[in-house]
């Protein structure tokens, strides 16, 4: 059995490490398959973009008997002690070390799980991770802009699930508050969900959906716009700004008349 090693991982099988060069390494216990990926990145953030966060969880389904160890990277900006390991995957240092190394040795034998929260950054040399948000003006909007390009972690065949739930509603299209701009994503990626606001939750939901997983990365990018950067009267507002300018002209014209009368 061969098993396709990504997303900054090395497998260790026995004193062997393998480093992740785009090889199938062989695995002697690989009668354990990991046969769905569940990708979820959840947004949060206040009024404005500013202080946007993101939660990357995953959840991968493995069938089988045995266990195979990986080394799981990790390249992103993150909130301090967010990491969460769960399901039965068990940490080869037996602790979790802080802060986080380059990569976390794991063990695992079953479903498992792991998560964890980054912060948006504005544009600059530290949005090259794996896994981001960027804060940027686009076109006189408030812009954020997630980058996800998540892979591996799955067997060949396998199904592989990717969502993004947003808060608020961000359904209309193109740049505009409260608008979506879909960029790009693998178009091994079927959309499931195209931007769908859901009222009772107050959230915007974007999923897709792999099948018959061969290797490939969703290369997920996609840009919501909020409040204008510049702000422009409303339509109410011009009229009661127009009025008062009226009224004050006609009140200093008849102070005029009265002084030229006096």
């Amino acid at each position: 059995m061969m098993r396709k090693i990504t997303e900054g991982m090395v497998l260790l099988g026995s004193s062997i490490v393998f480093s992740v060069l785009g090889l199938a390494p062989a695995v002697a216990y690989a009668t354990l398959l990991q046969t769905q990926r569940d990708t979820s990145f959840t947004l949060n953030f206040g009024p404005d973009f500013s202080q946007a966060q993101m939660t990357y969880s995953n959840s991968m389904t493995v069938t089988g008997a045995g266990s195979f160890g990986t080394s799981l990277g990790f390249n992103y900006v993150p909130v301090p002690g967010s990491f969460v390991l769960t399901g039965d995957a068990q940490l080869g240092s037996g602790s979790l070390p802080n802060p986080l190394p380059s990569s976390l040795p794991l063990n695992v034998t079953g479903d498992w799980r792991f998560m964890y929260q980054t912060l948006a950054t504005p544009v600059g040399p530290s949005t090259n991770e794996q896994n981001h948000l960027v804060t940027l003006p686009f076109q006189g909007f408030d812009a954020l802009d997630l980058v996800a390009n998540p892979f591996g972690f799955l067997d060949p065949g396998g199904t592989f699930n990717v969502s993004v739930v947003i808060p608020g509603n961000f359904s209309a299209s193109g740049a505009v508050a409260g608008g979506h701009e879909l960029v790009n994503i693998n178009p091994a990626f079927s959309i499931t969900n195209n931007f769908v606001y859901n009222a009772s939750t107050n959230t915007t939901l974007f999923s897709a959906t792999d099948s018959n997983w061969q290797s490939p990365a969703v290369d997920l990018k996609l840009g919501l716009f909020e409040t204008p950067t510049s702000s422009v009267p409303e339509p109410a507002s011009g009229v009661l700004f127009g009025a008062g300018l009226l009224g004050m002209l006609w009140v200093m014209r008849k102070r005029r008349s009265a002084t030229i009368r006096s």
